[in-house]
């Protein structure tokens, strides 16, 4: 019997393995099949870290490829590349402490019934700002607000598409 439950032990840890090795696969391919620019500039913000994600996705009618990546030494960050090359976008997690009372204050009142999740900072078009997302009922609001306290836009994040080339883009109201 012990050699039975050893047999379905070392079964599980082998299909996690896989599972996990072949997330990572995807990640890689979907990186190989963007243009040669895009992987460049992919590569040369990953340096040592680990590459966490890469989806192809579009915005305004054209494809951007969002690189996921875990920081050597804790913490998650994330680009947004265009087809060109170009950082268009990042984004680093941070602790909801770190955020300003005038930003959690303005998230708050925007959804008061709601449930505050991950917190960012975010570098996009040359502005800086937090994101903030928020549970509401089935809603998953990203409401990205200045540093003062203004709410810059409001929008019910799309739910996660299991194929990234079948994401729908967020519904945007501002």
């Amino acid at each position: 019997m012990k050699n039975v439950t050893r047999l379905w032990s070392i079964a599980a840890v082998t299909v996690l393995l896989a599972c996990g090795s072949i997330a990572l696969g995807d990640d890689e391919d979907a990186m190989a099949k963007a243009p040669a620019v895009v992987q460049a500039t992919a590569k040369t913000i990953l340096g040592k870290n680990k590459l966490a994600g890469f989806d192809p996705e579009t915005e305004n009618g054209k494809t951007v490829y969002e690189v996921s990546i875990e920081i050597t030494g804790g913490g998650d960050c994330s680009v947004v590349i265009n087809d060109a090359g170009t950082i268009i976008e990042r984004e680093v997690e941070i602790d909801k402490s770190m955020v300003p009372s005038d930003v959690m204050d303005a998230a708050t009142k925007a959804h008061p019934d709601g449930a505050v999740g991950e917190t960012a900072i975010v570098n996009a078009d040359g502005k800086l700002f937090y994101e903030i997302e928020t549970k509401v009922g089935k809603d998953n609001h990203e409401v990205k607000i200045d540093a003062v306290g203004t709410v810059i836009s409001d929008s019910i994040a799309a739910p996660e598409a299991k194929d990234a080339a079948e994401k729908p883009e967020a519904d945007e109201k501002k």
